[in-house]
């Protein structure tokens, strides 16, 4: 959508109200790639095996790592990072590999891990605190199995506090009550929005529904900025050939890197990214712009664009 956006405001800014409505015509002919919003069924069986087996696992990283490095100052870090670590594991095992093509579906599944290891964690944890920096199974067990006990704990230990500014049950202000609350719901909302990222972005992908798999998505090359996005998907979707006409070698920091989803049939997506420099001591830094983002492409223009990358 972002893509649409940026090419929509360029092609208002440069070429007008016409080609802005020839732009709007393209869209609606479907000459971006749209997920078909279709489930297979076996993800809901990776989903609970993943739920059983990995996000146990990092849930209990996760505590471990928290009481190992107790500096309340890179605790979001570290949340983050399990945000981050579900969400990949799941928009791999689960969408990917369970091949997902609903974005909203991509979405209930980051959010059910998150909700899920969110629960595992403060079981765990709960435990580490009770049995004293000892993980017992059989407590993690209990304390899943009876949320009202666990919900509990965690009243008394709001009340009571167990963090200060400084370390955990260190010297500093004590956190507890609403700036306790506070901080777990903070902690809460990075893991869900993290967790969402990967699975979204993975349900996203091109797939091939006539072969039922995902398309192979390979790096044609590094080569010239592309500087009117809008005239170059009006040229591709006519089917013009002449359009690739514009591809040389780069020969300037500021340069384009194509992308091409392809499959056993004759459609194919392509992407393109302009790649931004930015100069800070000596060093060069690239920003990603989106050009041209899973645009289809007939065989015949596949062709043409790989014979013109051979050419230059």
């Amino acid at each position: 959508m972002k893509v649409l956006k940026l090419t929509l405001k360029h092609s208002l800014n440069n070429n007008g109200i016409h080609n802005f409505f020839n732009l709007i015509i393209l869209i609606l002919m479907k000459t971006f790639y749209k997920p078909s919003g279709k489930v297979s069924p076996v993800s809901l069986v990776f989903f609970v095996v993943i739920s059983l087996t990995g996000i146990p696992l990092l849930s209990l990283l996760y505590v471990v790592i928290q009481e190992v490095i107790p500096l309340i100052y890179i605790k979001f870090l570290i949340t983050a990072g399990f945000g981050f670590a579900i969400s990949y594991l799941i928009g791999y095992c689960v969408i990917h590999l369970g091949r997902v093509r609903s974005p909203l579906v991509a979405i209930l599944y980051g959010v059910g891990s998150a909700t899920i290891a969110g629960y595992i964690h403060w079981a765990i944890w709960l435990n580490w605190i009770i049995a004293k920096d000892e993980l017992s199974f059989q407590t993690v067990f209990f304390l899943m199995t009876n949320p009202e006990v666990m919900l509990n704990y965690l009243k008394a230990i709001n009340e009571s506090g167990l963090w200060s500014v400084g370390k955990f049950g260190r010297d500093g202000a004590l956190v507890n009550g609403a700036m306790l609350t506070f901080v777990w719901i903070v902690e809460a909302l990075i893991i869900n929005v993290l967790a969402v990222i990967q699975p979204l972005s993975f349900a996203k992908k091109p797939y091939c529904e006539s072969h039922n798999k995902w398309f192979i998505k390979s790096e044609l090359g590094q080569f010239n900025a592309v500087n009117y996005p809008n005239l170059l998907i009006e040229k591709i979707d006519a089917g013009d050939v002449k359009a690739f006409d514009i591809i040389t070698r780069p020969v300037e920091d500021l340069h384009s890197i194509w992308y091409l989803n392809t499959c056993d049939g004759d459609v194919s997506y392509l992407t393109i990214l302009n790649m931004i420099p930015s100069y800070e001591k000596n060093k060069v830094q690239f920003t990603e712009k989106k050009v041209v983002n899973n645009m289809k492409i007939n065989r015949e223009m596949k062709n043409a664009l790989e014979e013109r990358i051979i050419m230059i």
